[in-house]
């Protein structure tokens, strides 16, 4: 017997849930950190 479709549920993800609820801190921190580096146009891997 086929089974049945069950549509995906992304934004109840545990990873969807922390970039959501954490992306404007992550970039806040990392602009904070790394300005220097991001005003002369210098790759931080």
């Amino acid at each position: 017997m086929p089974s049945i479709y069950q549509p995906r549920r992304p934004r109840a993800s545990p990873l969807w849930q922390l970039v959501h609820h954490g992306w404007n801190a992550f970039l806040a921190d990392y602009e904070s950190k790394h300005r220097q580096s991001l005003e002369k146009g210098t790759v931080l891997l």
